[in-house]
């Protein structure tokens, strides 16, 4: 009896000493998180260095209307809502819009996204889940690129990161304001990039769903409405804007027009044999664009998936040496696509080989291929820990709903408009489906090797 009393203690104390140790790492873990996501401001120094990098086509326009946001108090831009031009002028103390503001507070918001995935995981499922899933992001190269130019995405994720913090939180059921704060991030995020909206009403959706299966539905009503009427607050005063300023009670023009000059311009372009922006144009002066849509349709549907294919493929893998290129301020010929992924998907190795070895002879293009490979390896990491929940499902599975579908929406409903940046405002929920797959992984295995 002295015996068995004697070894249970042990074995009690044994296990406390372990979880002391583990909670040790982990807090080390974590200060170490927060010390590089912190030196990772220091990134901004790229900028200071060529503040020109951090512009692409679309950042001008963000620019003007940020100015004229600042100048007037007016906004008319009816393709996209004001949400990341208001952030540049809050990011340049409301005064001129500059790049390497928006740029710091841009690698700002990357450093709170680390941190705050470690108590999302933890909530989620596990402390180690979240510290997987802040180291994921925060070694992202993908993630600092897109930080270091003045477009959306980074502040998107940030949103994104946000509604699933309340999201966790709202579930304990203390109180519907937190499903209307999660509404207003919603809306906001829809304010920031427009196709946002579409995942507002997967979100309330899925929530209806999550409280009516437990047959509570009085709750699924109250608080479906509650992200609703949070998603109202921001995004029906925009549209009553709209209505006196365009005539049209709308967020923005931008999703038919997008459709039309990129996904079915693309698929005009490959059967009439002309450029992208030939067809665009094309398509821009159509009497009946719907009807052309139709006719490619019905005439060449193979045609129109394969781009939508190609698209989704540049989302999901797409690594953006042209981006890199310009933020160290690189030669215009540099700035191009390396093409590397695209001939080897075509099979044509002696293409692949040739361009590499015209690749090693320029050390700025070595550079860039350096970085493109760790940006392409990180995201086959990503996808690679996130088949862990193959073996064994981990967290809570109506949270692993609402990111799966959040990634499907932003990263692949776009189609042939993909592009590499797509994935950015998703790279945080990548990150936790990263950590909780290879924590059910290494929990598999442990079990697997329990019973044998």
């Amino acid at each position: 009896m002295g015996k068995t009393i004697l070894r249970d203690t042990v074995n009690q104390s044994r296990t406390i000493m372990n979880r002391a140790l583990i909670s040790a790492r982990h807090e080390k873990a974590f200060l170490a998180l927060i010390i590089f996501s912190l030196l990772k401001l220091f990134l901004v120094l790229i900028t200071m260095r060529n503040p020109q990098g951090a512009a692409l086509v679309d950042s001008r326009e963000y620019l003007a209307d940020s100015s004229t946001l600042i100048n007037s108090w007016t906004y008319i831009n009816f393709n996209w809502p004001p949400g990341y031009p208001l952030f540049i002028a809050l990011a340049s103390g409301w005064t001129t819009p500059g790049f390497v503001s928006t740029v710091f507070a841009q690698l700002f918001l990357t450093s709170v996204i680390a941190i705050m995935l470690v108590p999302i995981g933890t909530r989620l499922a596990s402390k180690k889940v979240g510290l997987t899933a802040g180291w994921l992001y925060a070694l992202s190269p993908d993630a600092s690129l897109w930080a270091l130019t003045v477009m959306s995405e980074t502040l998107y994720a940030s949103l994104l990161v946000g509604s699933i913090w309340i999201w966790l939180h709202a579930k304990d059921g203390s109180s519907n304001l937190k499903y209307v704060f999660l509404g207003i991030l919603l809306g906001s995020g829809a304010m920031v990039r427009n196709i946002g909206l579409l995942v507002i009403p997967v979100w309330i959706i899925l929530n209806f769903l999550l409280e009516a299966l437990r047959k509570q539905y009085r709750p699924a009503m109250s608080t479906s409405f509650a992200i609703a009427a949070g998603c109202a607050i921001i995004l029906i005063p925009w549209g009553v804007h709209n209505s006196l300023v365009h005539g049209e009670f709308a967020l923005t023009k931008e999703h038919s027009r997008t459709f039309y000059l990129f996904n079915v311009a693309t698929v005009l372009a490959e059967v009439e044999g002309m450029s992208r922006d030939q067809a665009a144009v094309q398509m821009a002066t159509a009497a009946d664009p719907f009807g052309i849509t139709l006719g490619l349709l019905k005439g060449h549907p193979t045609i129109f998936i394969r781009e939508q294919v190609k698209g989704i493929l540049r989302s999901m893998f797409g690594t953006s040496s042209g981006a890199w290129a310009r933020a160290f301020g690189y030669p215009l010929e540099m700035q191009g696509s390396l093409n590397l992924l695209s001939d080897l998907g075509k099979g044509n190795l002696s293409k692949v080989g040739e361009r590499l070895r015209e690749i090693t002879q320029i050390p700025e293009m070595v550079m860039l291929l350096g970085l493109s490979i760790l940006a392409f390896g990180h995201t086959l990491v990503l996808y690679g820990l996130f088949s862990g929940l193959l073996f064994k499902r981990g967290g809570d599975s109506w949270t692993l709903l609402v990111l799966l579908f959040t990634v499907v929406l932003l990263a692949v409903i776009p189609g042939s408009v993909g592009q590499a940046r797509f994935r950015i405002p998703v790279e945080p929920y990548l990150a936790l489906l990263a950590g909780l797959g290879w924590d059910a992984f290494r929990s598999g295995i442990r079990e697997k090797v329990q019973r044998n």
